[in-house]
């Protein structure tokens, strides 16, 4: 597996080999010990940017995921799945800013938050899409709180 890191916003301080350890044990989890995966910490304002350009929605956003694949599938993990690697997801771009304001409304700490916000971008990229229907939405926040006690236990 491999984690690309670009952290473009440094105002906030975070442990950053604690997030690419946190992205490892969640793609480990959903079977995707093979990936590459880019994780990007960034602002409001270039994550505004990104999400005017990309999803012509002309406001910031905590996390934007960035699929590799044109359909992606929710994957199941399976000792025979044939594909070639490296196998790439794509890029997870969170607003550092975003993640620091809803850790204070929300009452825990950036790093749950982050948890959080990488949970969410990761299963976007494997597939997960919670705007398309409500069953869908509630099968992806399952999978979110699965995820978060599963990587919070193993803290």
């Amino acid at each position: 597996m491999k984690i690309w890191f670009k952290d473009q916003y440094r105002k906030i301080r975070i442990r950053s080999r604690g997030l690419i350890r946190l992205v490892g044990r969640v793609l480990a989890e959903m079977g995707e010990d093979k990936a590459e995966v880019g994780l990007i910490l960034t602002g409001d304002e270039e994550i505004r940017c990104l999400n005017r350009t990309y999803r012509g929605i002309d406001r910031a956003t905590d996390v934007l995921a960035f699929a590799m694949q044109d359909e992606p599938l929710i994957l199941q993990p399976s000792p025979d799945r044939a594909e070639p690697y490296p196998h790439l997801l794509g890029d997870v771009v969170i607003s550092m800013e975003a993640a620091k304001r809803q850790a204070r409304e929300r009452g825990h700490s950036v790093e749950q938050e982050m948890a959080a916000l990488i949970i969410h971008g990761l299963l976007h990229l494997l597939g997960y899409n919670h705007e398309r229907s409500l069953t869908r939405a509630r099968t992806m926040k399952r999978r979110e709180k699965e995820l978060l006690k599963i990587v919070s236990d193993s803290s």
